[in-house]
């Protein structure tokens, strides 16, 4: 049987440096709109979106409160946005080179381009 698994993915941030590993959470805040039409039901809708995760790099680029652009590609989606820097971890083994993970919260508008996704792409 054939996998349907993928391979690959891509990163770049503006602070410099090169991106060896992203995590990306795309995050929807649910607002409770109950209102006595609701027929004894809980109703919400979706309101506001923001993106939070990490990105590895070799090279220090930037300290906390740092902003960058980031563009964060998989072989199904590309997502682009405006992030802070909200944390740096680093780290080394004795056969290991340096490598800092930083993380992020996103600021502003998220734009996802899904190639062949189903559902919402931005």
């Amino acid at each position: 049987m054939a996998t349907i698994a993928l391979c690959g993915m891509t990163g770049s941030t503006s602070l410099g440096g090169e991106v060896s590993k992203w995590t990306l959470n795309i995050n929807q805040e649910i607002i409770d709109v109950t209102s006595m039409a609701s027929s004894g039901n809980k109703e919400y809708i979706g309101c506001l979106r923001d993106a939070d995760g990490t990105f590895d790099s070799y090279t220090p680029a930037g300290g906390t409160g740092s902003v960058t652009a980031l563009t964060l590609t998989n072989a199904k989606a590309s997502w682009s946005f405006n992030a802070i820097v909200d944390s740096i971890q680093t780290s080394l083994d004795v056969h290991g080179v340096v490598k800092f993970t930083y993380g992020f919260k996103s600021s502003g508008a998220i734009t996802g381009i899904a190639i062949g996704m189903i559902g919402q792409s931005n």
